[in-house]
């Protein structure tokens, strides 16, 4: 058993058990569920500078793709939440 605490990413790839990205996730640039959440949080109008974490190089790469392309409005954030909830 490793005495390592779970990232984010392991918690999120548990919770969403491979599941394949909606089709609106193309509508924000995303290839990848990492990117999804990234933008999530980026484009909420209160967030300046998320701070993700990671030692992969890989996952660093996933991150920094987030950054561009468009980014998600309330109406698409309130539609990921509710996909997510229930």
């Amino acid at each position: 058993m490793s005495s390592r605490a779970p990232s984010r990413r392991d918690v999120l790839t548990a919770t969403l058990g491979g599941l394949l990205l909606p089709g609106w996730a193309a509508d924000i640039d995303c290839t990848s569920w990492a990117q999804v959440f990234l933008k999530f949080i980026l484009g909420h109008p209160a967030v300046h500078c998320p701070l993700p974490a990671t030692r992969k190089p890989s996952h660093a790469a996933d991150n920094v793709r987030a950054g561009f392309g468009r980014m998600p409005d309330e109406k698409l954030r309130a539609r990921l939440v509710k996909a997510l909830e229930g």
